[in-house]
């Protein structure tokens, strides 16, 4: 199997990657921060937000955490064209683990699903542009 060289689109779309895990991982950090270091917090933010916080909630935040930190090393993966079959299915799997703690979230409202909706643009776009390098590679 051959590489061909990397697609102008895999390189941008991993770049983009990159930064949006970095973000995420931030978030996430920031989260469990907020919720860890100030033991009145927990029932503030459940107060202000009217959501309240549960174990799912830490949970979702710890998962939600591997998951970025994982799409960060596919990303980094994927710009120096290595093992792409590999970085596709472990993206694919990582955004459905996003997916469906999102879900189990609760959106109520049209504008929860828009939101999910809108926040897989980018990593179906990236799944795409690996899917695609990969069937130029002659990768299965």
């Amino acid at each position: 199997m051959e590489k061909k060289p990397i697609t102008p689109f895999l390189k941008v779309m991993s770049i983009i990657r990159i930064i949006q895990s970095v973000c995420g991982v931030l978030v996430n950090i920031l989260g469990l921060a907020m919720l860890a270091a100030l033991p009145g917090l927990e029932s503030l933010v459940g107060e202000s937000s009217g959501v309240e916080v549960t174990p799912l909630t830490w949970i979702s935040i710890i998962i939600s955490l591997v998951c970025v930190i994982v799409d960060v090393v596919l990303a980094v993966m994927a710009l120096k064209h290595s093992k792409l079959g590999l970085v596709y299915r472990i993206s694919l799997f990582t955004m459905m683990f996003n997916v469906v703690f999102s879900v189990t979230a609760g959106p109520s409202t049209v504008l929860d699903f828009l939101r999910i909706a809108l926040s897989l643009v980018l990593p179906c776009l990236f799944i795409y542009a690996v899917y695609k390098q990969n069937q130029l590679d002659g990768g299965k």
